[in-house]
């Protein structure tokens, strides 16, 4: 029983992928425009690179697999730093890929979310600096670029030294000229440099510019980049992408010859127990982050593994390693643990390990900033193999506490439906670096060299962490999922078939999907029943005065109703919470979007319910979240929900306020039009406000 969850999910998305359909706007244009040029700045990563002549990588990739369905050419043109910005400024390129957005920019361009997400980072070669006091050091940046952007509205009082490229920028770090050069995290492709994250700022992306006319463009981009909602093309693409990049880059290192010549095979030692979602077996196969990271060595330099599960045997690599009790001399880490205790007492708060005393903690390993302190002396340390033994030992109360990284215990309790039996009562700073362990130093460079650097190459390879990762579900949706789930699936599928050429069928399924989406929310908010059936109401009724397409009206009268989906994924102590809520409760509050979005579309149920999810808390002035968007950036059906959302919202009493009157929520609407809603959204509000009211009345 414990894939049962995500086997439903999963199953569905199989039958309702994603496919790529042009109106019949965007197919005249298509036939009209047979070659269309892409610019960029000449780069030297996955995405996008020069190999001799020929421009390649995944966005490259991307256009090639949907060539026959476009039926029109897409070149892709490399242009240095001054061209670029020299035509762009002066709107002299109808489409380009990863450029800053300025609001000079924004007076001729649409600006669109590439694939490619990015984390701003500071390089640095001494390992000796004071990090904690950055801000007297000399900060080398590069002019131009959306990190001088970044960087000049979240840390405007550094010392900065300006360069033109990154080539300067290296220059001066190795001379030392500077202590730091600031970077995105896709920019250090010889990963030879020390970094750490800039916290203050949020994970952006790389945009891409269309000309404001070019409305057709614009939208045949954005269904294009869209196919990568599908794990498949995703897969498919990064893996190719990953793979013909790296053969080239790697394959005249020293590291990379030196490998081909001493190794015909890598022995890999791996764990003799699962460890999710790193490593473990599924069908008697090995799969996992680690499993995929060797495959992919394997494929690029053509050397075989063998795996054994034996410490005394000769091996080359431990697969899972980690600062604890690491004897090996390199680590090429891929990913930071987290300290976590785990108790079976409901509402048990720990502010420190130095409170648990006296008592019987189980754990895997123990992180080396915890040897010799007085945690290890007051307490009987109980040592596992297997997490699973060890979980289920918590819950039969075999021992008071389990020791073990958030992240990976936190999946495992939701897979094996333990939440209402272990609780999280402390997560300790104390952090792990786990990777691949070796003594070959040629090994340590090349690992180091072909993990992931991108959000995007995180999101696309963890797939693993992705398919089990409904930890959102089983809190709130266990008891209600389970009880129907086999039967439920059983009647989709067999619908589903009967469905491949009929419509109406196709339609019984989605309209299942959403009835069962709106029978969890209202299981995890009762309240909420009513709103959801008026908010699909209101929005059916501002879309037709906005004399929008049928099927965008019926599919918003359908998919309004999902827009907070996500907040089965938040604690009821903050949803319920009768007073003000903290700024970290109201951090919390706000991954509902994510959460909603991440689930309709892995459920493919379509853009417009994507959309709604995800961005009805985006305001008109560009204020909300969770990207700021502004104005006409925000897709309408998310405009249409947030006025409507807003207005029900005001209406209705909650635990927590008493509701406004019809006249008092009129007041508030219209006050914020221009700056939370759409001005012309909120023209048809103030016009047919009456109707607004019969409906509250009417569905109350």
């Amino acid at each position: 029983m414990r894939f049962i969850l995500y086997i439903f999910i999963f199953t569905l998305s199989k039958f309702l992928s994603y496919s790529l359909e042009f109106s019949h706007q965007e197919k005249e244009w298509l036939n009209s425009n047979k070659s269309t040029n892409i610019y960029f700045l000449n780069t030297d990563q996955v995405y996008l690179y020069k190999d001799k002549d020929k421009i390649e990588g995944l966005y490259v990739e991307l256009f090639e697999k949907y060539e026959s369905i476009l039926k029109s050419k897409f070149n892709f043109i490399d242009l240095n730093k001054s061209e670029l910005v020299n035509d762009i400024n002066n709107a002299n390129l109808k489409l380009v890929f990863n450029v800053v957005q300025t609001p000079e920019r924004e007076k001729h361009y649409h600006f669109i979310n590439s694939l490619i997400s990015y984390d701003i980072i500071a390089l640095y070669k001494k390992n000796n600096l004071d990090l904690n006091n950055f801000e007297n050091l000399k900060i080398g940046i590069i002019s131009n670029t959306s990190q001088e952007k970044l960087m000049k509205q979240y840390y405007s009082k550094l010392n900065y030294e300006y360069v033109d490229t990154y080539k300067k920028g290296f220059e001066l770090l190795e001379k030392e000229e500077i202590d730091f050069l600031i970077a995105k995290n896709i920019d250090d492709i010889s990963n030879k440099y020390y970094h750490f994250k800039l916290e203050k700022i949020p994970t952006d992306y790389l945009k891409i510019a269309i000309l404001k006319d070019e409305v057709e463009l614009i939208s045949v981009i954005k269904k294009l980049l869209k196919t990568f909602n599908d794990e498949t093309v995703k897969h498919e693409i990064i893996k190719k992408a990953r793979y013909n990049f790296y053969k080239k880059q790697l394959v005249e290192k020293d590291f990379y010859k030196n490998i081909k010549n001493n190794y015909s095979e890598l022995v890999v030692l791996i764990p003799d127990h699962d460890v999710y979602p790193l490593f473990y077996k599924k069908a008697g196969l090995f799969s996992g982050y680690i499993i995929d990271r060797l495959e992919e060595f394997s494929s690029i330099i053509s050397i075989p593994i063998r795996y054994t599960y034996n410490p005394q045997e000769r091996y080359d690599v431990r697969a899972l390693d980690s600062e604890a009790g690491n004897n090996e001399r390199y680590l090429s880490e891929y990913y930071e643990a987290d300290t976590a205790v785990f108790t079976n007492k409901k509402n048990e708060f720990l502010n420190s390990l130095d409170e648990i005393k006296n008592k019987r903690v189980g754990a895997i390993s123990i992180r080396n900033q915890l040897q010799n302190t007085v945690f290890l002396e007051n307490n009987k340390i109980v040592k596992y193999s297997n997490i699973n033994k060890a979980l289920n030992d918590l819950a039969d109360k075999k021992i008071d506490y389990f020791l073990g990284d958030y992240k990976i215990t936190s999946l495992e309790i939701n897979l094996d439906l333990l939440s209402d039996k272990i609780f999280l009562a402390h997560l300790s700073n104390v952090k792990n670096k786990v990777g691949f362990g070796t003594n070959d130093k040629n090994l340590y460079d090349f690992f180091n060299n072909i993990l992931p650097k991108t959000s995007l190459e995180k999101d696309i390879i963890n797939r693993v962490f992705i398919k089990p990762n409904i930890s959102f579900l089983s809190y709130k949706l266990a008891g209600f999922v389970l009880s129907i789930s086999l039967f439920f699936i059983i009647i989709l599928i067999v619908l589903y078939k009967k469905a491949i050429d009929n419509s109406n069928k196709y339609k019984q399924i989605l309209d299942a999907l959403v009835d069962s989406f709106e029978k969890a929310n209202e299981l995890n908010d009762t309240e909420t029943g009513e709103h959801t059936k008026r908010l699909n109401l209101y929005s059916a009724f501002i879309a037709k005065k906005l004399n929008c397409s049928n099927k965008f009206i019926s599919e918003i009268s359908k998919f309004a109703s999902l827009h907070d989906i996500g907040k089965i994924g938040v604690s009821d102590s903050i949803l319920k919470k009768p007073g003000k809520l903290t700024a970290e409760e109201f951090e919390k509050i706000k991954e509902h979007s994510k959460i909603g979005f991440e689930l309709i579309s892995r459920m493919k149920i379509g853009e417009i319910a994507e959309n709604i999810a995800f961005y009805h808390h985006e305001k008109w002035n560009g204020t909300g979240y969770p990207k700021g968007l502004k104005e006409l950036e925000i897709p309408l059906e998310a405009r249409i929900v947030a006025l409507a959302d807003v207005y029900d919202a005001l209406r209705q009493k909650r635990v927590y306020k008493d509701g406004f009157t019809h006249e008092e929520a009129f007041k508030i609407i219209v006050k914020d039009s221009g700056t939370h809603f759409d001005p012309e959204i909120v023209a048809i509000f103030e016009k047919y406000n009456s109707e607004f009211e019969k409906i509250f009345i009417q569905n109350s």
